[in-house]
């Protein structure tokens, strides 16, 4: 009997671990599998273990669950073995980030299990009293909001890692995901955990009712909670999409071009590729010019160069400015201070004759890659860094100023995976930024999942603060995005031109100065993900004492 119960137990974490991965982006090889709509049943068979499991065992089903999805939704890290060339090294940091990862379902599995324990069968042969059906609801509820405070530990702890939450995996479904702009996408988690949490309840009431011959017919509050909460946020994401369809005439325009020249990762920092760098950039942008666009955007560290000290930056740079068009490129920089010098991955708007007119610095470095923790004390690690040395944070800073004409327009810069961070993009916002701009490099992981990974999760920075969005890659998805979550003229057609060099040139719409701000926008994440970080916090340390309770109680 324990082993079947097992097995059934260890298919059923299988089956959700399983849609899981399919409701995000996939490695090529699996891309027929993909089914973002699977995600409103995927964890249904994990709560329905974690009810029928004690905490402890709840704790282990989940974690398991978890580790399965993550091996295969960060699959894409084995693709660091084309530049690092150290593949037992990245293997361990697959399979170590897969395993840091899941702790945090293992956590949501835990607290529910703990605060919910599985009702006996004889309460539901009972007449279904105000208390009975009120603790169903209460364990609706819960679920959302403990998986949101997991969530959102995720991408605070350390260095923050806030890729492909549960919402994350809706980026197609605009009119789902505009909720958004009430809680971010926190609260499109929310809703997806809530309607899984109604389904999953309601099957297990309804097979107890079968297998114990209890009385049929009675009302499914549970699901009814979670049917009404997901078809109001579905009905209210339409009708501000159309609202704001009608207003379409009143926005200000902006004629963008991005160019992505496809340098392969390997190339981009070896002298000997340099001349084939620029010549890659110069002839997509040669192209890209006669569309006369206002703004041009080149990828992160698009040129090989320092641009402010290097003539050979500076000329080539200077082909593609005039009094109609400016350039927004990414480069490297430094500053020195004595014996110490602190390196930048930077943006540079460039105006009129080449002259520079507003540089960006990177915010939030990608731990061990764009840095080592302890690289300065400790010169052995230095050895072991991707780039050949370790950047420095550029801080808060104010917004780049684009001049068209008599207007001028401030914009915020996201390089890299700042877009997968909502305060970033939203302290942009506050700021008075009108659009967004993400220039990005994913050669590091091409041919693997990572590129539309990254472009799902960064398609909420422009819902959750109604702005619009431009992504400019090296390459992977280059590619346009509406204050709603629309994208659009993707380059390379539907599934981006990951793999290939080009152009692309569009208009970007966005609301003039002054307008009214979004909840997130306004309020952050205290609104929903910060609450229930506190309520998780607070069930831990819960958890933690009762059972040093217990234990005092024994001795």
């Amino acid at each position: 009997m324990f082993w079947k119960r097992f097995l059934i137990k260890l298919l059923a974490i299988m089956v959700s671990a399983l849609l899981l991965a399919c409701a995000f982006p996939l490695p090529p090889v699996l891309k027929g599998l993909e089914s973002s709509s699977g995600i409103w049943l995927a964890l249904i068979p994990l709560i329905i273990v974690v009810r029928l499991s004690r905490p402890r065992a709840a704790f282990w089903w989940s974690w398991l669950c978890g580790f399965m999805f993550w091996l295969v939704s960060l699959s894409w890290v084995l693709q660091l073995r084309n530049s690092w060339g150290m593949l037992p090294l990245v293997i361990v940091s697959w399979v170590g980030l897969a395993a840091y990862c899941a702790l945090y379902i293992g956590l949501f599995g835990f607290l529910l299990a703990k605060i919910f324990p599985e009702t006996d069968a004889r309460q539901e042969s009972e007449p279904s009293s105000v208390g009975i059906v009120l603790s169903r609801i209460m364990t609706v509820l819960s679920a959302p909001v403990i998986w949101v405070g997991c969530e959102y530990l995720r991408g605070l702890l350390g260095t923050g890692f806030p890729w492909n939450t549960l919402g994350a995996s809706q980026y197609t479904n605009v009119a789902s995901i505009q909720i958004a702009a009430l809680g971010g996408v926190y609260a499109v988690s929310a809703t997806i955990v809530l309607l899984n949490a109604s389904l999953a309840l309601t099957a297990l009431r309804t097979v107890r009712e079968i297998r114990y011959r209890l009385p049929r017919g009675r009302v499914h509050y549970e699901l009814m909670v979670g049917l009404l909460v997901v078809a109001l946020s579905w009905s209210a994401g339409v009708r501000r999409i159309q609202h704001g369809d009608k207003s379409f005439a009143d926005l200000d325009t902006l004629r963008v071009a991005v160019v992505q020249p496809n340098i392969k990762q390997p190339k981009k920092w070896s002298e000997g590729f340099a001349q084939e760098c620029y010549l890659s950039l110069m002839g997509e942008s040669e192209f890209a010019l006669t569309s006369s666009p206002q703004l041009m955007i080149w990828p992160e560290t698009a040129i090989p160069d320092v641009l402010p000290v290097e003539p050979v930056a500076q000329a080539a740079v200077s082909r593609f400015v005039s009094t109609n068009t400016s350039l927004l490129l990414g480069s490297m920089n430094y500053l020195q201070h004595g014996y110490q010098t602190d390196y930048f991955n930077s943006s540079f708007l460039v105006g009129d004759a080449g002259r520079i007119v507003g540089e960006y610095r990177k915010r939030h470095l990608v731990p061990f890659g764009e840095y080592l923790p302890l690289a300065n004390r400790i010169p052995l690690i230095k050895r072991f860094a991707p780039l050949g040395f370790s950047c420095t944070p550029g801080g808060e800073q104010a917004l780049l100023k684009l001049a068209v004409g008599e207007d001028v327009w401030p914009f915020g810069i996201l390089i890299c995976f700042e877009d997968i961070f909502g305060y970033l993009s939203r302290q942009d916002v506050r700021k008075g930024a009108l659009f967004l701009v993400n220039q990005t490099n994913d050669a590091w992981f091409d041919g693997s999942a990572a590129a539309h990974q990254h472009m799902a999760n960064a398609v909420f920075r422009a819902v959750e603060n109604r702005v619009p969005l431009v992504r400019c890659a090296n390459t992977g998805v280059s590619c346009f995005v509406d204050r709603f979550g629309r994208v659009y003229k993707v380059l390379g057609g539907q599934h981006g031109g990951t793999g290939m060099n080009g152009f692309s040139v569009s208009e970007l719409r966005f609301e003039p100065a002054g307008r009214r701000l979004t909840p997130y926008t306004k309020f952050g994440d205290w609104l929903l993900a910060i609450p229930a970080m506190l309520v998780v916090l607070g069930l831990l340390f819960w958890s933690i004492l009762s059972v040093v309770v217990r234990r005092r109680q024994a001795a």
